[in-house]
């Protein structure tokens, strides 16, 4: 497996909240020009990018050779964040073209997940008693073991 360094996946992600901010945001199409009309995600004349348009086009930028990574990672990681912050278990292209209502509440949801990325992942339940290592909250007050 690709191992991807975890400043590539947030720069991906902020450069894509980053696109939408400068462009703007669409459902239904990767891609739109000025008119409205769907075009390809290469086009210079695009203004307009879903939330799976912009963080293509960006990885496609940034690191083109992992596209194969970057379809699944994102897809879990959007979808982990989607159940957890909006108990919703679809797609994000679903989300998208669903629930979304504004540019602002896609580049909120990338930020969640950014977030989710440079959270401390807590330790499975009962790992605490199984791990003598894991400092307890007693350890941590200077408590004797």
């Amino acid at each position: 497996m690709t191992m991807i360094d975890e400043r590539r996946i947030i720069e991906i992600l902020s450069a894509s909240s980053q696109l939408l901010q400068q462009k703007d945001w669409d459902k239904y199409a990767m891609a739109r020009d000025k008119n409205g009309v769907a075009c390809d995600l290469n086009n210079r004349n695009a203004s307009f990018y879903c939330l799976s348009g912009a963080l293509v086009t960006t990885w496609r930028m940034l690191d083109p050779a992992n596209e194969d990574f970057y379809f699944k990672y994102f897809e879990r990681m959007f979808s982990e964040v989607l159940i957890e912050k909006y108990n919703y278990d679809r797609t994000l292209t679903q989300w998208n073209d669903n629930v979304a209502r504004s540019r602002e509440d896609i580049v909120q949801l990338i930020h969640s997940v950014i977030g989710s990325i440079r959270a401390p992942v807590p330790p499975e339940s009962g790992s605490c008693e199984q791990d003598s290592n894991f400092p307890t909250r007693r350890h941590l007050s200077g408590a004797a073991p």
